[in-house]
């Protein structure tokens, strides 16, 4: 049975193959007309990846009371560090720079899926059927007019 760091390496090799497949078939005018679709699950992925990094700290610093002082978890996770890497345990600084950049790398996927939110309301924004996009035009409902008059 695998352990859940193997089976965290290994959803996170998944994911680069299926990143990749990705990127090779984006050109690919064929697939023009499923770009919202796939980029509603882009955008979904990245919400998932920023939830990733912004759990991943959990691993690496334990979670303490809400009233004990960072230092001390800081203080823990390198005491435990030897025993899981091998190593003597980083800094309070090196560990804070650790998280800050684990957290930088959560926010840009947040604002990557944003972006990527925006990009896709263009998209569809701009292949809707010219009847759609006309019926979102401000027309006047004629329906009550007609009772009104009739």
């Amino acid at each position: 049975m695998e352990s859940d760091g193997e089976q965290f390496a290994e959803h996170a090799v998944e994911l680069l193959s299926a990143a990749r497949k990705l990127a090779d078939s984006a050109t690919e005018p064929s697939i023009a007309t499923h770009l919202p679709a796939a980029l509603a699950r882009v955008g979904e992925t990245l919400d998932a990846l920023s939830l990733a990094f912004e759990r991943a700290p959990h691993s690496l610093v334990p979670v303490g009371d809400p009233f004990e002082p960072i230092c001390r978890r800081f203080e823990r996770a390198a005491a435990g560090w030897p025993r899981t890497y091998g190593r003597e345990g980083p800094s309070y600084e090196r560990q804070a720079q650790l998280l800050s950049s684990l957290y930088e790398a959560g926010a840009t996927l947040r604002l990557s899926r944003r972006a990527c939110a925006r990009a896709n309301e263009l998209l569809v924004d701009m292949t809707a059927p010219r009847e759609r996009a006309a019926h979102h035009v401000s027309e006047p409902d004629m329906s009550s007019w007609s009772s009104a008059i009739g």
